[in-house]
């Protein structure tokens, strides 16, 4: 028997909307016989916490959303490219390596994801809107460029629609295989 590819999603959080919606019917159609799907959120709380499938191993990277863990978003922006503090908590909840480490929405999915590129044989990162009209995960990161690195550290790069693609090119001139 052929062993269970390891798959890692990342995703902030399950308090609501569309893309934590999609994601979690994702998870409801694996087969896990063959794979073994990790999802890493920054903290456990929100209305789909409770939809996760039992066989998905949940990695939670703060218990909830307190203080310390929007300290280190926060340090992060401010201080660009000092990402020591969400490093070393990242590194103490991932063991082990991915086949593919996949993070399921743009902003701070995209960051952590960048933090522990390395552990993924695959890395790839979903756009689920049109970050040219609307550019919410700039809050996020420092700046522009610091995004850009993190989207650019990607192996491919997958969008919800032509449109969200089209218009990510405007804000991002990036030659990364896009989907």
């Amino acid at each position: 028997m052929m062993p269970k590819k390891e798959i890692l999603f990342i995703i902030e959080n399950l308090r609501g909307g569309g893309a934590e919606k999609v994601l979690l019917d994702l998870l409801r159609r694996f087969d896990y016989s063959l794979y073994h799907v990790s999802l890493l959120i920054a903290y456990p709380d929100g209305v789909y916490k409770n939809d996760i499938p039992k066989e998905v191993e949940l990695i939670s990277l703060y218990k909830r959303n307190h203080t310390f863990c929007r300290k280190a978003f926060r340090y992060y922006k401010r201080y660009n490219g000092f990402s020591f503090l969400l490093k070393y908590q990242l590194r103490k909840r991932i063991n082990g390596s991915y086949d593919i480490v996949i993070s399921f929405l743009e902003g701070r999915a995209l960051l952590l994801h960048s933090l522990i590129k390395d552990k993924g044989a695959v890395n790839i990162t979903w756009v689920h809107c049109d970050l040219s009209t609307y550019h919410w995960t700039a809050a996020a990161f420092p700046n522009l460029s610091a995004e850009k690195r993190c989207y650019s550290g990607m192996d491919k790069i997958v969008f919800v629609s032509y449109q969200a693609m089209a218009n990510f090119s405007k804000v991002f001139d990036l030659s990364v295989p896009v989907t």
